[in-house]
């Protein structure tokens, strides 16, 4: 009997045991987060295109339920600071190694949350943008410099081209800085020459190539103009080291004078283009072995600028134009904040048209919400809404344009 009850005592101790420890292990496996589907899965980086030189981006994460993060790239990133909060909030640092490559590189933020994932890429951009310009290119012995955001105090020096290269600005501080040099002579050899400047940052250093041309040379920074049927001017700013010459096939566009040498100044005038189709053209410097081009393009005239009656043209596939068909002015009275309502009435069909919100001293470019009325009798047949563009005004007319086929022609 005494034996039977130790087996029967023993049993249900090592049945205690197994209860808890298995309760143990069930807590520890079992994530009850994991087969949800989160109500919130958001990530928020600081900035998506860090630097070549950044070392850090904050990243928040919005999130219901429990959250990991796996980076597609970790050779050159990696994930600190990991803080799950609470409320759904939760944030880590992703610190990134300097890119001293050319070329942007790019890696994925993997988060999962349960049955749910959500990624966000991040582009480091390399040194190619990380100097404004780069390369350096130098014209003759002017001085030029390339612009950057500095992460630390720095210092630069000439690591090529010590025999014609040489510094102006060579060290500064953290934040907006510019590194600038010229060459000691216009290079007036056949073919550019190369050098490069290394920059310290602290514990990182860049190279920032440097080129200068040879001497025969047209420069410029105007490569394209656009106009629209209006034209206008422009200019196109060159540095050169040769005399050169212009020419241009296009009898819409004219030279019109030269403003110094070496560094000049071209003007140019885009006659108006009162045709229905676009038009470009292509102007060419030339001068000893180099040359130099600027595109033009110009738009063509709005098709309703060739209209000066008053009218609506265009609503609901009809023209009511003033003094035809019987419309004719029945009212005008100005709304507040500026704007006008404005009737028209045709007494043969008993038929009315309210145009409110347009403005009088709308400028080409501006906007308004028009609302348009129609009525015959006292059935109401029309009642819509348009966003319009002023296209056009001139000293008593304004266009308003909503889409392709409908115009707003008012007198102001």
């Amino acid at each position: 009997m005494n034996m039977v009850k130790r087996i029967i005592n023993r049993g249900i101790l090592i049945l205690s045991v197994l209860i808890v420890t298995g309760a143990a292990v069930g807590c520890e496996i079992l994530d009850f987060d994991a087969y949800k589907t989160p109500e919130m899965l958001v990530i928020q980086p600081a900035t998506k295109t860090p630097n070549a030189l950044q070392q850090s981006v904050q990243v928040d994460i919005l999130c219901d339920i429990k959250w990991k993060v796996e980076l597609s790239d970790a050779s050159w990133a990696a994930v600190e600071n990991l803080v799950v909060g609470k409320d759904g909030k939760g944030s880590f640092t992703l610190t990134l190694s300097p890119n001293t490559g050319k070329e942007a590189r790019e890696l994925d933020i993997n988060v999962t949350a349960g049955k749910g994932k959500a990624s966000i890429n991040i582009t480091q951009e390399g040194l190619d943008t990380f100097f404004s310009a780069s390369p350096l290119v130098l014209v003759g012995t002017d001085v030029a410099k390339a612009s950057f955001k500095a992460p630390d105090a720095w210092k630069a020096e000439v690591v090529s081209g010590k025999d014609w290269l040489v510094l102006d600005a060579a060290k500064g501080y953290a934040g907006d800085a510019f590194v600038s040099c010229h060459a000691s002579d216009p290079n007036q050899n056949i073919g550019s020459r190369e050098g490069s400047l290394k920059i310290d940052f602290g514990t990182v250093s860049v190279e920032l190539p440097v080129f200068q041309n040879q001497m025969d040379v047209i420069l410029s920074q105007e490569s394209e103009a656009s106009f629209d049927w209006k034209g206008g001017e422009f200019s196109v700013h060159t540095s050169t080291n040769v005399i050169y010459t212009i020419e241009c096939k296009a009898s819409w566009i004219r030279h019109t004078q030269t403003k110094a040498l070496n560094q000049a100044t071209e003007e140019f005038v885009v006659d108006p283009n009162t045709t229905s189709s676009e038009r470009s053209a292509v102007i060419h410097f030339t001068g000893g072995d180099a040359s130099y081009t600027v595109q033009v393009t110009q738009g063509a005239m709005d098709p309703f600028l060739g209209i000066s009656t008053p009218g609506f043209y265009g609503i609901g596939g009809m023209d009511y134009v003033l003094g035809s068909n019987g419309w004719n002015q029945a009212g005008r009275k100005a709304l507040p904040g500026g704007g006008l309502e404005l009737r028209l009435m045709n007494r043969s069909t008993l038929s009315v048209i309210t145009v409110s919100d347009i403005k009088a001293d709308a400028k080409v470019g501006s906007q308004a919400y028009i609302t348009v009325v129609m009525k015959t009798g006292n059935r109401e047949s029309l009642h819509t809404s348009y966003n319009a563009t002023v296209i056009w005004e001139d000293d008593s007319l304004l266009w308003f344009k909503t889409d392709p086929s409908t115009c707003f022609i008012v007198k102001k």
